[in-house]
């Protein structure tokens, strides 16, 4: 049965409220994260249950503060993974305010900072804040869009000496040419070392930063 627009858009709270409250509650199956991703909605763009699974082992087992580069779905569950230790960066001011009210709603600790995107010199990334942590043992790169000048490449050269030594970054995308690019470049000038995954959509990347020397 074809369930019609309206009807769907008028279902969405429901099913968030559902997932969510199944997600605090240890219910982390595959049908929680259908609800949660159908809830929140954006599903051309939300990233796929594995993905978000991946994100949430992550942020669980690492110790440290955690960087978010763009907000979304991810921000809400690693609200609840991970409680006050994750920063997110959000140039678009109507994505920082939905996820902040998301997470007002349910009483979430998350901290997403307005972070225009700003020319590097070579490349385009968010702004950093002078209040941002240092040692992030863990960075989700889902950020800046890819119609931005460089991609997601600025992250390394703009952020670097904000990770811990060894910092890990997980990537979504990596199937498209500019992610691959990205990785080839990081690789190339920086050393990184990347696993790649397939997943049921794509494919993402354990990137591994060396210690700098």
């Amino acid at each position: 049965m074809i369930i019609p627009w309206r009807l769907k858009e008028a279902l969405r709270p429901a099913a968030l409220a559902v997932g969510i409250f199944a997600f605090r509650h240890g219910f982390r199956s595959a049908q929680t994260f259908e609800w949660l991703r159908k809830g929140w909605g954006n599903e051309g763009w939300t990233a796929d249950t594995t993905y978000l699974k991946t994100i949430c082992r992550w942020a669980s087992q690492v110790q440290g503060p955690i960087l978010e580069c763009g907000s979304g779905l991810s921000t809400i569950l690693l609200g609840i993974v991970a409680p006050g230790r994750v920063t997110t960066l959000e140039h678009l001011p109507k994505w920082q305010e939905r996820t902040q009210q998301t997470a007002k709603r349910y009483s979430l600790d998350v901290n997403i900072l307005s972070a225009p995107l700003v020319d590097y010199g070579g490349f385009t990334w968010y702004s950093l804040s002078d209040s941002l942590s240092r040692n992030y043992a863990l960075v989700i790169c889902d950020g800046p869009p890819s119609d931005t000048p460089g991609g997601r490449y600025g992250l390394l050269p703009a952020a670097r000496r904000l990770l811990a030594q060894n910092g890990v970054i997980l990537m979504d995308d990596v199937e498209r040419p500019d992610e691959q690019a990205t990785i080839a470049r990081w690789k190339s000038e920086l050393g990184v070392l990347c696993e790649e995954h397939r997943t049921s959509s794509g494919v993402y990347a354990i990137v591994r930063v060396k210690a700098q020397t």
